[in-house]
């Protein structure tokens, strides 16, 4: 993609902790509204110390007119461990906290909404 076609998923995500420390996004009603890129520890206070599971969720629009073209999705940092899911699907794991990671997510972005 060039720099035309960027997507900036920066600002305002869904975010929940996980006390289950599971996979299921689903039995999660209700969330959070967080800032990315921050810390949530730097966000809620209830949470300062708190250690564990997180899912942030993002809905994004992708435009038909792009699809087919490589999309890569890019993240500046991840602190620690993050498993990222697109669209339902896996889109890749990435272990090492403040380092940069992309995914090739060409095949799981759809024209519309997406949700990662």
């Amino acid at each position: 993609m060039t720099a035309n076609n960027r997507i900036s998923l920066d600002g305002t995500w869904d975010f929940q902790i996980d006390p289950t420390d599971g996979d299921d996004i689903l039995s999660i009603k209700e969330w959070r509204a967080a800032q990315v890129p921050m810390p949530w520890q730097a966000q809620f206070d209830d949470l300062r110390n708190h250690t564990g599971t997180a899912w942030y969720r993002r809905r994004f629009e992708f435009d038909g007119d792009l699809a087919g073209k490589a999309a890569i999705l890019h993240f500046g940092a991840v602190d620690y461990h993050a498993i990222v899911w697109l669209n339902g699907h896996r889109a890749g794991e990435h272990e090492g906290g403040y380092l940069p990671f992309d995914f090739d997510v060409t095949a799981l972005l759809k024209p519309g909404e997406n949700v990662l």
